[in-house]
């Protein structure tokens, strides 16, 4: 009896253990982000404005124009991750642009906290079941853009 009580609680103790590193997927209800722990709100996104709010941090992704094609239309998912051993990668936010017709999906990978950049990949399928994922390079010039592009705001108390 015993036995069986400590193999399901290490089994139980697995299970959430490797639920805590799992991305999660962030909803959006107009260009409201919802999903997301109170101390990344308000979080807001809108490709069509091309702008990313997380709490008092926004950035204008138009500085990613010399690293993704930006006028591609997309099918776009944010999931994000914040429930991790935050000494090996930072509590993360993805923007991930899928685009079917070309084979090739761009994913944006910034800091939750800050968002600052982490890395910007390319997954590229090269036949039905390969893809290659490679991190894009991003030149000295486009990463001061990109930052420059990052701004503090004045975050907005909400009423409780």
């Amino acid at each position: 009896m015993k036995i069986k009580l400590i193999i399901s609680l290490l089994c139980l103790l697995c299970s959430i253990t490797s639920n805590a590193h799992k991305n999660r997927i962030i909803n959006q209800e107009g260009d409201k982000l919802v999903g997301l722990p109170e101390e990344f709100t308000p979080a807001e996104f809108s490709w069509e404005k091309k702008v990313l709010r997380i709490s008092d941090n926004q950035i204008d992704l138009d500085s990613f124009e010399n690293v993704i094609p930006m006028e591609q239309k997309y099918d776009i998912d944010i999931p994000a991750s914040w429930y991790h051993d935050t000494s090996i990668t930072p509590p993360y936010i993805c923007i991930r642009l899928n685009s079917e017709e070309k084979g090739i999906r761009y994913t944006i990978v910034l800091n939750l906290e800050t968002l600052e950049l982490i890395e910007v990949t390319n997954t590229s399928r090269i036949s039905p079941d390969e893809y290659i994922i490679t991190e894009l390079k991003i030149s000295d010039q486009n990463l001061k853009q990109i930052k420059s592009r990052t701004q503090k705001i004045k975050k907005i108390p909400t009423s409780s």
